[in-house]
């Protein structure tokens, strides 16, 4: 029991010491205390919380930024490339287009124009 309370003060005092060195070497050991620092300990703690989270969430809105640019290029590129096929699906369609490709198969572009057919009533 008293080994323990011996740890427990010795402890107390280095931490005291530590701290006072450092507000030492901050060089505001006129203006704030040991007893001070103790005192506000949890809201140091809770602006560094603060900080840590306000820094994480900055990181995930710039990953989040960059891989929309990254979808709206490929968007870009996609479009791109969407315009280049129906281009060329427009040209190959044309009437004069087919004709060069169907003629190696033997088929040949009509000469003369398609003929009505009429019905009269009752005969079907």
């Amino acid at each position: 029991m008293e080994n323990e309370k011996e740890i427990s003060s010795v402890s107390k005092t280095l931490l005291k010491r530590v701290v006072e060195n450092f507000l030492v070497i901050l060089g505001v050991d006129e203006w704030v205390t040991y007893q001070k620092v103790i005192n506000n300990a949890l809201f140091f703690l809770f602006i560094v919380a603060i900080g840590v989270f306000h820094v994480s969430h900055n990181l995930a809105a710039e990953g989040m930024n960059r891989n929309i640019s990254k979808k709206q290029q490929e968007v870009k590129e996609l479009r791109w490339e969407y315009m280049t096929i129906k281009s060329d699906l427009m040209f190959r369609s044309k009437q004069s287009e087919l004709t060069k490709l169907l003629e190696p198969h033997g088929i040949k572009e009509l000469t003369v124009p398609p003929q009505t057919i009429i019905v009269e009533k009752g005969e079907y």
